[in-house]
């Protein structure tokens, strides 16, 4: 069983190392000075089911997930983003025209909650705390920060709001639209 697995291990890196096995997906995801497909390809996508959709179980589960994170029942709620200098300390000179400040969204934030909305402001805990604002919940800096909290968080809000962060996009596979600067 090892040997076949070598064999096949083998077999494939030389494809790859050759060039036989490759399949650009760059205009996709980084499309540099111009749009990414990706976003034609979600206009196209019209009035069609989302790709993803959640399970009963993982709505069962985010339920419990709210309650803890202090999220009423019952309200809407919008995830806010904005990628900030130094996520990615490898590219981050080439990409930090991407980057931006969460201070500067939050009349946005305010308009939000002004309307009836909550929001959640998502990313990693090496962004900029935000200040203590009502109806508005700084998870990038909560405790119950996880990666399958992420994707949930993303699937049930009503929108995403941010920048160029490709957190926007996983928002798209359950059909959530994102306003995006």
């Amino acid at each position: 069983s090892d040997l076949s697995n070598y064999f096949a291990c083998f077999f494939v890196k030389s494809m790859v190392i050759s060039g036989l096995m490759k399949y650009d997906v760059t205009k996709y995801l980084r499309a540099s000075g111009q749009t990414q497909a990706a976003y034609e390809i979600q206009k196209r996508w019209g009035g069609r089911q989302p790709l993803l959709k959640l399970t009963g179980l993982d709505l069962l589960w985010g339920d419990e997930q709210f309650k803890s994170l202090g999220l009423p029942v019952d309200v809407w709620f919008v995830c806010v983003h904005v990628r900030e200098n130094g996520f990615s300390p490898v590219d981050d000179e080439i990409q930090c025209y991407r980057n931006g400040s969460i201070t500067k969204i939050i009349p946005a934030i305010e308009e939000i909650t002004r309307r009836g909305g909550w929001v959640i402001r998502i990313g990693d805990s090496n962004m900029e705390p935000l200040p203590k604002l009502p109806n508005v919940i700084d998870y990038a800096h909560h405790p119950l920060r996880s990666a399958r909290l992420d994707i949930f968080l993303c699937a049930q809000s009503n929108f995403i709001l941010g920048n160029t962060s490709g957190i926007a996009l996983v928002g798209t596979v359950f059909g959530v639209p994102s306003a995006l600067a």
